[in-house]
């Protein structure tokens, strides 16, 4: 082979400036990831002072799919209002940004937030609250959620209780919600925030608000919502708290309790008890809420104890009132998500009965 034939190496400088070129493209792009990862929701739109985020389309999700575990079929929206609404509809994709009508937001929920980190978490608890079996009744009652930044150095909390209850407020408008809202308009929000504590929900004539951890899983939000919507805890309350709740002070008729003061009645005294059940459709005859005993109360009249048989919806014992002289009964012996949280269970009748209160 002569010499001329011979493949040529590339001079040395040729390599080194090609290895530079292929160095400087990763590293623009491990760049441009590290931004995407660090601040993804930081496109702001114009005119908003850097407040409120950007509306966020399918197309620009995609990047965010990973992050947020969505489904391919998911869709997201950020509306660019004041403040910002965020839906979700895992099972109907859309690519053209659009309000959602106002018949669908009955009972916004405000979603108040720390800026930057707590953003994303905020979205990552919104996806994984749609897998909630709560998720679909509220949306159906009107429920939507309305994202809201807030600044850090705003918000003041301090543990209240020797259980570490947070207790938490926003400095500024932010704190007292919309104050152009109709007063005769149930009003709701949940305040997110960085400090570890146990979360508290609590109703003020028509303000709904929640005190949540950023820490705290979506269970627990779909508990503290539970009590919203009507329904107690059916573990033993603080002693404080049972004396006020099992005495009847609160003005708020619960779903899923009802209290007694005996665990035995009369069969007037059943059937009265009977008629003022929130669950009383549920229950075809009164005597399904007790078995008879051979005692008699100081009328000579036979008396009734309290509780229906495991597999029947009536009266079953639970904790709320344990530390009260009062006893507490619910219409369903399983475990549900107001008695342990994580585990995440909703039976129907109690869906029925929030759905029932909304409709009167």
């Amino acid at each position: 082979m002569r010499k001329s034939d011979r493949p040529r190496k590339p001079p040395y400088w040729s390599n080194r400036l090609q290895r530079m070129v292929q160095l400087g493209i990763l590293l623009i792009a491990l760049v441009s990831c590290q931004q995407v990862l660090a601040n993804p929701l930081s496109h702001r739109s114009e005119g908003s002072e850097g407040k409120y985020p950007k509306a966020v389309s399918t197309a620009q999700l995609a990047t965010l799919l990973d992050l947020l575990a969505m489904p391919p079929n998911g869709w997201l929206i950020a509306v660019p209002v004041r403040p910002t609404r965020v839906e979700f509809s895992p099972q109907s994709p859309m690519h053209v940004m659009q309000s959602p009508s106002a018949t669908a937001c009955r009972y916004p929920i405000q979603l108040q937030v720390p800026e930057g980190s707590g953003e994303l978490k905020a979205y990552q608890l919104l996806h994984q609250w749609q897998q909630q079996p709560l998720a679909e009744p509220m949306r159906q009652l009107g429920f939507c959620w309305q994202l809201q930044p807030y600044p850090k150095a705003v918000n003041e909390c301090q543990q209240v209780t020797a259980r570490g209850r947070l207790q938490c407020h926003l400095q500024g408008p932010l704190g007292g919600g919309n104050h152009h809202a109709d007063p005769t308009q149930a009003r709701y929000r949940v305040l997110l925030v960085e400090q570890f504590g146990i979360a508290s929900a609590s109703q003020q004539r028509q303000d709904f608000s929640m005190v949540l951890s950023l820490a705290a899983p979506v269970e627990l939000l779909a508990h503290e919502l539970g009590h919203w919507l009507g329904l107690a805890d059916e573990y033993a309350m603080s002693a404080p708290l049972a004396a006020a709740f099992c005495r009847g002070d609160y003005q708020h008729p619960s779903l899923n309790i009802v209290v007694t003061d005996s665990r035995q009645l009369s069969a007037e005294q059943l059937q009265q008890l009977w008629q003022t059940l929130p669950w009383r459709t549920a229950v075809e005859d009164w005597r399904l809420l007790a078995q008879p005993t051979s005692l008699t109360n100081s009328q000579g009249e036979p008396l009734w104890e309290l509780g229906s048989a495991p597999e029947q919806i009536g009266l079953h014992a639970v904790d709320t009132c344990q530390n009260s002289d009062y006893f507490a009964w619910r219409p369903l012996a399983e475990i549900t998500a107001m008695q342990y949280f994580d585990s995440a269970r909703w039976p129907s009748l109690y869906l029925e009965l929030i759905q029932q209160q909304y409709a009167h």
